[in-house]
């Protein structure tokens, strides 16, 4: 009785999802132990069909997509800035 009303307490105080989340993690660390050869198979497939050129192009992509969005960043901050100073000072700076 005494685990319930622990359980009970719990739900009031943080809410249902964070049981819900709690039990969903701990429950595969009570299950057996599963066979490596289940892994082998799903291991090689995945070596077998992704590259090393595969994740350095993807890596080459995410990179250069996050340098352009840097400098469309900053390109508009400058370009904001010296709108709101045009206004405020009636000259343009570049």
């Amino acid at each position: 009785m005494a685990l319930m009303q622990k359980i009970k307490n719990n739900v009031k105080k943080t809410g249902l999802l964070t049981m819900a989340i709690a039990s969903i993690f701990t429950v595969p660390a009570l299950a057996a132990e599963p066979d490596p050869t289940a892994y082998q198979s799903v291991l090689s497939s995945l070596t077998g069909a992704i590259s090393v050129a595969d994740v350095a192009s993807i890596l080459a992509g995410i990179v250069t997509a996050g340098v352009g969005f840097f400098f469309l960043w900053f390109g508009a901050r400058k370009s904001v800035s010296s709108f709101l100073a045009a206004l405020t000072r009636g000259r343009i700076k570049l």
